[in-house]
């Protein structure tokens, strides 16, 4: 399970999230749609560990994302951003 709490995101002033909560119960498929710009992608990368909400938690499986061995969980996941460089 999945749950977000008030997640904020800012790039430098520009707030990109805000106020963002939900959960995900595991084995549960859900599509994140929006404009761009919307900030999709910089969701996608908070709840994947690869950068840090500005304000709020993100739990996985109750656990804080802060304090989860990033290597291990990055093992778990499979994410295909829609621009990608492969060398």
């Amino acid at each position: 399970m999945i749950t977000v709490n008030h997640l904020i995101h800012k790039y430098n002033e520009n707030t990109i999230l805000n106020d963002v909560s939900f959960s995900q119960d595991k084995g549960t498929v859900t599509a994140i749609i929006g404009p761009s710009g919307s900030g999709k992608t910089t969701l996608i990368k908070l709840l994947c560990g690869f950068i840090r909400p500005t304000v709020g938690q993100i739990l996985v499986n109750g656990i804080d994302l802060n304090k989860i061995d990033l290597k291990s969980y990055h093992q778990q996941l499979a994410t295909v951003f829609q621009k990608t460089d492969f060398l």
